[in-house]
């Protein structure tokens, strides 16, 4: 058993400035492990890595349950109800790249803004989301970045009783643009991997009625081709 502890200490000696020097890289600005930066890392790293990031940022002792609960962690965008949930009433949540450590929510979720109706004339503004929303009528052909520019080009005639900004709620179905039938605005979502904390800051521009015809800085609706 001694000859073994002398073993681990040696190993450790040489192993922790690689852990601690991947770890400063895998750490982005807002405090969350960057699951990409350790991709490449063999298995054994990425546990002491993850192990450290625990121990260091949130103060919790060398527990293989909290281990797991990073590393493996939930499905994407999901809360892992057992594991997860740490000691001090913390909580590790796994993204799409991502691991992130924190209090556990005690408030309700995040809230869809109202609705409110695109000008026709003049500036729409959104300053819940910080966006402002311009509509022009007009000759006009969709061209390549236009999501990226927060540009679409709609049927006029497929528009023509109005349109209606605000964010996504619950029930929600979208019709993307090329696909053959309608899918969940959520599974939309998902498969766009965009994370679950920021799904209530997107904008959709909807019909009155409610039909999802843009899900901006994503894609139109087929509806409105």
């Amino acid at each position: 058993m001694l000859r073994l502890a002398d073993i681990a200490a040696e190993e450790l000696a040489w192993t922790g400035p690689l852990v601690d020097d991947l770890l400063e890289k895998a750490v982005d600005e807002s405090g969350r492990l960057d699951l990409l930066a350790l991709s490449a890392s063999p298995r054994g790293l990425i546990q002491r890595v993850n192990d450290e990031y625990l121990r260091r940022i949130m103060a919790l002792g060398r527990s293989r349950t909290h281990r797991a609960a990073a590393v493996d962690g939930p499905d994407p965008g999901r809360r892992h109800r057992s594991a997860s949930v740490l000691a001090g009433n913390l909580i590790a949540k796994k993204g799409y790249h991502t691991v992130s450590v924190g209090k556990t929510e005690a408030g309700a979720p995040a809230k869809p803004i109202p609705a409110r109706p695109v000008l026709k004339r003049g500036i729409t503004r959104v300053p819940e989301l910080g966006i402002s929303l311009r509509q022009q009528i007009g000759l006009a052909a969709p061209g390549p970045g236009d999501e990226q520019r927060g540009r679409a080009v709609f049927d006029y005639y497929a528009v023509a009783n109005g349109m209606w900004v605000r964010t996504w709620r619950e029930g929600d179905r979208f019709k993307p643009l090329g696909a053959p039938g309608s899918k969940k605005l959520q599974d939309f979502f998902v498969n766009q991997k965009v994370p679950q904390e920021l799904r209530h800051r997107i904008p959709l521009v909807v019909a009155p009625g409610g039909e999802v015809l843009w899900v901006v800085g994503y894609r139109i609706s087929d509806e409105v081709r």
